[in-house]
């Protein structure tokens, strides 16, 4: 687990979730659209923050004080209750976050119009995310997001302190709704609250979560969870990423290796059968991850055990897919755990993979 988190960290610049960073961000839109936002004010994106800093005068007190006072009005219904969020609410956000952009650079931005849109009644753009998107349940209003899309809980968690999980705990404890918002721009599209504390091994926020309905099947399925070769449009992919983790919060738990985080996920509805838009399932990506001890716990689940015998999209079990990457220790790993007659694969197709 230590060596996909440091590879994740290393290439997200030690925050995952975060925008990269561009040697030109300081003259961008997007830089000025973050020193103007009060949320990156409130928590910093790596130190500080004005929310942090009522938390080490005052505690829990601090912290609702500071929310009553600065961002309650900033949520639906003052925070009593989440809103549905539906394709036109997220449209009209796309669309003032890509005019926020062309502005200031429309030559380095010219390939939003080449992309596969999403368009809704009016015919707004939304980018290609719109096929992805799905109503849900929302908190936080949209048009008081940070730049991805983000709220002050994703600002929180992706700063991986204890302090900074703390606070999160104390806001989602307070307004339950926070639990359900996730990020609606292109590089981190659908990621929750859920699969950042799934990412640090946080198994006390995770568990909070889900207690206040959070979305157990959420997919985190934009550009930076992709695989490497998927992003310069390949159509064959070697499932090869720096964050390629399957999308929903159980693959993520499977991937990072996490055995009760998984445990408490299939407690509360996670189906490790689920197909990702490669069509993987929780075994694939122990597969691609390396993840043997995590492949041998999910098929032998107590619980829900998965289903080693599905296919993906490019027609691969989890055996065939360790055959085609060359993962010899699972390959023996899955031969020792069931019968390769039992899995019914005609001899001759291994024989030509392996």
């Amino acid at each position: 687990m230590g060596q996909l988190k440091s590879k994740l960290l290393h290439h997200s610049g030690g925050d995952i979730g975060n925008l990269k960073e561009d040697p030109d961000d300081q003259w961008s839109n997007l830089y000025r659209e973050r020193e103007k936002n009060h949320l990156y004010k409130w928590v910093g994106m790596r130190t500080g923050g004005g929310l942090l800093t009522a938390f080490e005068k005052e505690g829990e007190d601090g912290v609702l004080k500071f929310a009553n006072e600065k961002f309650v009005s900033m949520m639906y219904e003052d925070g009593v209750a989440p809103q549905m969020i539906r394709f036109s609410d997220y449209a009209k956000w796309k669309k003032t976050i890509i005019e926020v952009l062309l502005l200031w650079q429309r030559d380095r931005f010219k390939y939003l119009q080449n992309v596969q849109l999403g368009k809704t009644e009016e015919g707004d753009d939304v980018g290609q995310f719109g096929s992805k998107f799905r109503e849900h349940l929302g908190q936080w209003r949209l048009n008081k997001r940070g730049v991805e899309g983000e709220t002050i809980i994703h600002l929180l968690l992706n700063r991986e302190e204890p302090m900074c999980s703390e606070i999160a705990r104390i806001l989602i404890t307070r307004y339950p709704g926070l639990a359900n918002d996730i990020y609606l721009g292109d590089e981190m599209f659908g990621q929750s609250a859920l699969h950042l504390a799934i990412v640090h091994d946080d198994y006390e926020t995770v568990q909070l979560l889900l207690q206040n309905s959070a979305q157990v099947n959420a997919r985190a399925c934009g550009t930076f969870f992709l695989p490497e070769d998927q992003k310069t449009g390949r159509k064959v992919t070697d499932y090869q990423g720096y964050a390629y983790y399957g999308e929903y919060p159980l693959a993520f738990a499977a991937c990072f290796g996490n055995k009760d985080i998984y445990d408490l996920l299939i407690q509360y509805g996670a189906d490790p059968n689920l197909q990702d838009m490669f069509g993987n399932t929780i075994l694939h990506m122990c597969v691609i991850n390396y993840s043997n001890s995590m492949y041998s716990y999910a098929v032998r689940h107590w619980a829900k055990p998965a289903d080693p015998n599905i296919v993906n999209a490019a027609g691969l079990t989890p055996l065939t897919l360790a055959t085609k990457l060359g993962r010899k220790d699972i390959f023996e790993e899955m031969l020792e755990l069931m019968k390769v007659v039992s899995l019914k694969i005609p001899m001759l197709k291994l024989d030509t993979l392996i």
